[in-house]
């Protein structure tokens, strides 16, 4: 016999009385060192699990238990298998969670079935750890909560590449950053690692709830708005799914129409390159209660869209080369 321990995977299930019944079901006839130890139906209250207990939420974008529960969840920082019946609904119940996504497109009938779907669950649930383990969000530099100033960003097409120029350029401890870049879900995720990796600051995909903070840039997750709050003398984000605006969602006004009410006098705002004019409305909120405001040139610009709505509304204090921007912004903080 090998000395090696077998370990016990339990699960605590979140989930409807039907999707409960067949998991049960699966679980118990072929999930081999496998324990369902906790279950809570759609319409109870979520709960905390025990430590070493990974969570399973059933998951319908469709249903506001399962949107309730996914907060919940993400809120406590506890990754969950989502069981979806698309990779879309999957990508939308783990934006912002250090989880795993299954498609589960029909109930499992035959025992070759169940047998699979249990085998496919556990070896999800097994990842969840060690996801978690890589994907821990780090800081680079000592951070403050306390700042007189804020950044915020917005961009579209060739953005990615314009918020390279502009964050690598800036000091890492400069203050908090917030940034809407039109970038579908699992992408902003990667964008924001990759940023991380290649400029001075941290930079984070936000999750809801994120505190500000210097030397800290957060990224609006993929098919989430993100605005900030500001509550008990400390700044945080809310990221939640909502219609699009201006056919887009994450919005650049969204987020700066709330800065807008929240903290436009301590605002640096840029508006980057672009398709359409998302950004360009808040971008006059921002500059009429005192935020400074830039927008990037004509000539600089992939697609010279949304930094012209913003200037020709009114809501461009200076406009600037790309290359110049990020030490306009260092002027202005």
């Amino acid at each position: 016999m090998s000395m090696e321990s077998i370990q016990c995977v339990c699960i605590y299930l979140v989930a409807s009385e039907k999707e409960i019944s067949f998991i049960k079901d699966c679980i118990y006839r072929f999930g081999k060192n496998t324990e369902i130890v906790s279950v809570t139906k759609f319409g109870e209250e979520p709960v905390r699990p025990a430590k070493g207990v990974s969570v399973v939420l059933e998951y319908d974008e469709t249903n506001p238990n399962s949107q309730r529960y996914a907060s919940f969840f993400e809120k406590s920082d506890i990754p969950f298998v989502a069981l979806c019946k698309s990779a879309h609904a999957g990508f939308s119940a783990i934006n912002g969670n250090l989880g795993e996504m299954m498609v589960v497109s029909k109930i499992p009938i035959t025992d070759e079935e169940k047998k699979m779907f249990a085998f496919s669950l556990i070896n999800k649930l097994k990842m969840l750890p060690l996801k978690a383990a890589a994907s821990e969000r780090t800081l680079k530099t000592t951070y403050s909560t306390s700042f007189n100033k804020i950044i915020a960003i917005g961009s579209s097409t060739g953005g990615t590449e314009a918020l390279v120029e502009v964050l690598k350029n800036l000091r890492p401890d400069c203050p908090p950053i917030l940034i809407v870049q039109h970038m579908p879900p699992v992408f902003t995720k990667l964008f924001a690692e990759r940023l991380h990796k290649n400029c001075p600051m941290s930079v984070w995909e936000a999750k809801n709830g994120d505190k500000l903070q210097t030397g800290l840039a957060l990224i609006a997750p993929g098919e989430m708005h993100m605005t900030l709050c500001f509550e008990n003398g400390k700044y945080f984000v809310e990221c939640r799914h909502g219609e699009k605006v201006h056919g887009c969602c994450p919005s650049v006004d969204i987020l700066f129409n709330s800065i807008a009410k929240t903290a436009a006098d301590k605002t640096v705002a840029v508006i980057l390159t672009g398709m359409g004019a998302d950004g360009a409305d808040g971008m006059v909120n921002l500059r009429r209660r005192g935020a400074f405001t830039i927008g990037q040139d004509k000539d600089s610009s992939i697609v010279y869209g949304m930094p012209r709505a913003a200037f020709e509304r009114g809501g461009v204090i200076v406009q600037r080369r790309l290359t110049d921007i990020s030490r306009t912004i260092l002027e202005n903080i």
